[in-house]
């Protein structure tokens, strides 16, 4: 993994945590989510080129773990999304 997959995973796990409000900040910590897994999910289709397993094994439990991690947060965040937009269409007590 480089550089630039750590840092917009950092970038999407801050969006997602610290600009929880706004929905803009959770459109694009999302489509960061679901980019990162995609990575993830290639990343770890692509480990099955290498030969040895000792060589492998450590990329694959990389990618497994922050693509999980990515999906983990995207459902969360698309569980508030629907959990709150529940509770506006709810009305008050009439």
């Amino acid at each position: 993994m480089n550089v630039f997959t750590v840092l917009s995973l950092f970038a999407a796990v801050l969006g997602f945590l610290l600009f929880k409000g706004h929905w803009l900040m959770r459109f694009i910590s999302a489509v960061m989510l679901i980019a990162m897994t995609l990575l993830c999910a290639f990343g770890f289709r692509a480990t099955y080129e290498l030969s040895d397993l000792a060589e492998r094994l450590p990329w694959q439990i990389g990618y497994a773990a922050i693509g999980s991690g990515s999906a983990g947060l995207l459902l969360v965040s698309a569980s508030r999304l629907l959990i709150s937009n529940a509770a506006l269409r709810r009305k008050p007590f009439s």
